[in-house]
């Protein structure tokens, strides 16, 4: 009996919230990343995987299985050669989610699109469609709606993600040279405004422009959050035998390499810092961000300032919890009194 009614309440309980356990991130009104890790080597994938709620995060394994059974040889066999040792599916993974990024800030038009992506799966497949996704046990799921969908719910905790990518992107179109010849690329981001009592996003993106892996220190002054200061040795892996061009290239191309190519293999050997601080102090606070050799002499540096604000839902939510208070204080001492 006792079973039967705790059964019955969760089924009243999962009615009355609505809760939508079948749509790809279908619990995000209910779930708030908080756990994630500080070192990411796969940029789009490891951020994007991060935000499912559990339930979709269990289907991500399997459309990247889907995904990895309908690679076009042409992408295997360039991945196999420019990139010894690395499996293609993770640099696919990377670009289709990065294509997807760039048709939903209508960079690329649906048929640039299309010619993108068919140079990374076959289109052909009956597993798998742009738009519907990937069939997975007889469903489709991570449909383009549903990535659009992530991407929005990304950007609401943390914006910083898509702010790399899209100066990295500014920065291959306008000078692809000083990238090409710059021994490590450097960039940070955060929010601008925080509530007081929540998280700062910290992102630190590197990339090391050398064949082998070098071994760099970030380091982080931030006074206003705990902790205040932050020191982080990180090994960045070297590109290989992948080389940026020094020459101005297409944003797509049908031949040759392009920015979506170059941007997608940066973010793959590219890696990531991504750090959380607690904003403690009210008001405008300046925290700095540091690249240094393993041994403290500074490459480059940036300071950023953040606005940090009192959250007015959760003040007033304690100025009515207060208030419950004091009502029901008065309401005993009139019944002594009275």
């Amino acid at each position: 009996m006792g079973t039967s009614l705790v059964g019955l309440g969760l089924a009243l309980l999962i009615r009355s919230v609505n809760l939508n356990i079948t749509d790809v991130n279908g619990l995000q009104d209910f779930f708030k990343p908080l756990i994630h890790g500080i070192f990411l080597d796969n940029y789009f994938a490891e951020v994007f995987s991060n935000h499912l709620d559990p339930v979709s995060y269990l289907k991500w394994d399997e459309y990247i299985l889907a995904i990895k059974d309908i690679l076009t040889d042409k992408f295997k066999n360039k991945i196999s050669k420019e990139e010894k040792g690395e499996l293609p599916i993770t640099f696919a993974i990377e670009k289709i989610l990065f294509l997807y990024y760039l048709k939903y800030q209508k960079v690329l038009s649906d048929g640039q699109f299309l010619q993108e992506v068919k140079e990374v799966v076959n289109l052909e497949s009956k597993e798998f469609d742009v738009e519907k996704g990937c069939n997975i046990e007889g469903k489709w799921a991570f449909a383009e709606k549903d990535i659009y969908k992530l991407f929005r719910f990304i950007k609401k905790h943390n914006p910083g993600f898509f702010t790399l990518m899209d100066r990295l992107q500014l920065e291959l179109a306008d000078n692809i040279e000083r990238i090409a010849a710059d021994p490590i690329y450097f960039d940070s981001s955060a929010q601008e405004v925080v509530n007081l009592n929540t998280e700062l996003n910290i992102m630190v993106f590197l990339y090391n422009n050398s064949p082998e892996a070098k071994d760099y220190r970030i380091r982080i002054i931030a006074p206003g959050f705990e902790p205040k200061k932050v020191s982080l040795d990180i090994q960045v892996e070297g590109r290989g035998s992948f080389e940026i061009p020094s020459t101005d290239i297409p944003l797509v191309s049908d031949e040759g390499l392009d920015i979506t190519q170059v941007l997608s293999t940066i973010l793959e050997n590219g890696d990531t810092a991504w750090l959380t601080l607690e904003p403690i102090k009210k008001g405008e606070q300046t925290i700095q961000i540091f690249l240094e050799t393993t041994n403290g002499q500074i490459i480059e540096g940036e300071t950023r300032t953040i606005k940090v604000k009192r959250n007015i839902k959760d003040y007033l939510k304690k100025l009515g919890s207060l208030g419950s208070v004091v009502s029901g204080v008065a309401v005993a001492v009139s019944r002594v009194l009275f």
